[in-house]
């Protein structure tokens, strides 16, 4: 027995992702949905916290899910099927933000977290609610890409390669966004 089929056996991430990958890369439409089961909520997510309604957060997710589809035989390394979804869904929103300048903008305070966290962390919440608002207000003000930069990363939690390489940048470039990004922050809560 191979290698390769050995490694499957133990159901592992990684595997299950490298398997998915590869039957998206043949064309299996089974596998296209479960792309869209396992990540449709995160990349909603991601475009409703880069401020867009509810209606064109649906829309865009499902369009980024079809370019995605569409240009699946890009998708190099298959280890980085989360990042590459993030970049298409980045790209997706920033055409839409070029397209329809200062429509359809959202409070990032519109943005409920999910139902089992506000059960769980209700008090929590309730006492640092201030602290919220005024953060959340000075996220939905910093420019696009350093907003990205901070959803991805922190928001989203992906590591600084992962978000490094869904932005299409260098890590160095993203630590600088990033930083650049907190000094904002920082100065705007000060």
């Amino acid at each position: 027995m191979s290698k390769k089929a050995d490694t499957r056996k133990d159901g592992s991430l990684e595997n299950i992702k490298d398997s998915l990958v590869s039957r998206l890369l043949d064309g299996d439409k089974k596998a296209a949905q479960e792309l869209v089961d396992q990540f449709y909520q995160s990349i909603y997510l991601y475009m409703r916290r880069l401020g867009h309604n509810r209606q064109t957060s649906e829309d865009l997710t499902q369009e980024s899910f079809l370019r995605a589809w569409k240009h699946i035989g890009q998708l190099r390394n298959t280890q980085a099927l989360s990042s590459w979804l993030y970049h298409i869904a980045g790209n997706v929103s920033n055409q839409y933000w070029r397209q329809h300048r200062g429509k359809d903008d959202v409070s990032i305070d519109e943005i409920a977290p999910p139902d089992d966290v506000t059960s769980r962390e209700s008090s929590r919440i309730t006492e640092n609610e201030e602290q919220i608002y005024r953060l959340k207000s000075a996220i939905e003000k910093l420019p696009v890409k350093l907003k990205q930069a901070v959803v991805l990363h922190y928001m989203q939690h992906l590591t600084i390669a992962q978000t490094a390489e869904a932005m299409g940048l260098r890590e160095g470039t993203l630590k600088s966004r990033i930083n650049r990004a907190l000094k904002i922050l920082k100065n705007k809560l000060d």
